[in-house]
């Protein structure tokens, strides 16, 4: 294949208050944020138009959570994402392995590609970041469902907690005030399964690992496991389910939506009774599951669950 993903870098999550999402993700996950500004107080000299301060990084379980203010994503004095009036997923990026192999394979199926400056780029070359002597690229949604990004994972820094050579996940032990064991999947609304396949399994080597309903978010569902992630690609098929409403929302008819994670926690009534005393309101549920208004959310239908995808195996929460 001559090209690997090795594990999925972070979720990118565009917001209008960054002090929003980071009061929320103390208040109702019990953890703190990192602010970009705090650990790059200056622009780097070597790349002076680059912004500091557009983001901030959530350490979840497993998960390396990114939100993006796009006001503040000014490169070369140019915004280079559209201002968002309401917060929302918008792509998650992949720590890889063979650059330009990945970069050229990618474009055999039909996929366009980008620079981290949101400017279509060189078919027959892998383009650079913007902040650092690295080849960066990503995917333009229309044609890929989501816009994904792909970096090499040893360009990740010290800021991903998963770098520090100490660091272990440890299911059973659960993190912050709601007991995250570990992200269960990430739900993409699509009516377009034939491409999930085609990029996930055929293309960067993923696997099917169940198929089934969703019945708390009202869809039919397609679950892919690449790498140390479980992707669930969900048509909707209930027209009340907010999941039907949000993929309505979406900026192209080509596009897929980036809807919610999922995550796996030992105790759900614990899970909701945190959540019904810090305010935040449960739309869907069953005894093992439960969906949030994304309105109380930050954009996100986050999800809980008590249990294991089937022949999810990734990791054991009883050791």
């Amino acid at each position: 294949m001559g090209f690997k993903i090795i594990k999925l870098y972070h979720p990118s999550h565009r917001v209008p208050s960054l002090e929003a999402a980071d009061e929320f993700f103390q208040r109702v996950f019990g953890i703190p944020s990192v602010w970009r500004s705090s650990l790059f107080s200056k622009p780097d000299p070597r790349y002076p138009t680059y912004p500091t301060d557009y983001c901030i990084f959530t350490s979840i379980a497993d998960v390396f959570f990114d939100c993006i203010d796009p006001q503040k994503y000014v490169i070369d004095g140019e915004q280079r994402y559209a201002t968002v009036d309401k917060p929302h997923l918008h792509g998650f990026g992949w720590g890889v392995e063979g650059m330009d192999e990945i970069y050229a394979k990618i474009q055999t199926i039909g996929v366009k590609c980008t620079d981290q400056a949101n400017r279509p780029s060189d078919p027959k070359e892998c383009p650079v970041a913007s902040f650092k002597v690295s080849k960066l690229f990503y995917t333009d949604a229309t044609t890929s469902g989501v816009r994904y990004e792909f970096y090499p994972v040893e360009s990740i820094g010290v800021y991903d907690h998963r770098q520090d050579p100490s660091w272990e996940l440890k299911p059973q032990e659960g993190k912050g005030a709601l007991k995250v064991q570990y992200c269960s999947h990430h739900t993409v609304l699509t009516t377009n399964k034939a491409r999930a396949k085609e990029i996930y399994v055929d293309t960067l080597g993923g696997k099917i690992i169940h198929e089934g309903r969703n019945k708390v978010r009202g869809t039919e569902s397609l679950y892919i496991q690449l790498a140390d992630a479980v992707y669930e690609f969900a048509t909707p098929i209930d027209d009340t389910s907010y999941a039907a409403r949000d993929y309505q929302q979406r900026e192209h008819p080509s596009e897929d939506v980036y809807h919610a994670l999922t995550w796996k926690v030992e105790n759900i009534s614990l899970v909701k009774a945190h959540l019904k005393s810090t305010g935040v309101r449960v739309i869907a549920e069953d005894d093992q599951m439960v969906v949030i208004d994304a309105d109380d959310g930050i954009g996100i239908p986050w999800g809980f669950t008590a249990c294991v995808l089937p022949h999810d195996d990734r990791y054991s929460v009883n050791s």
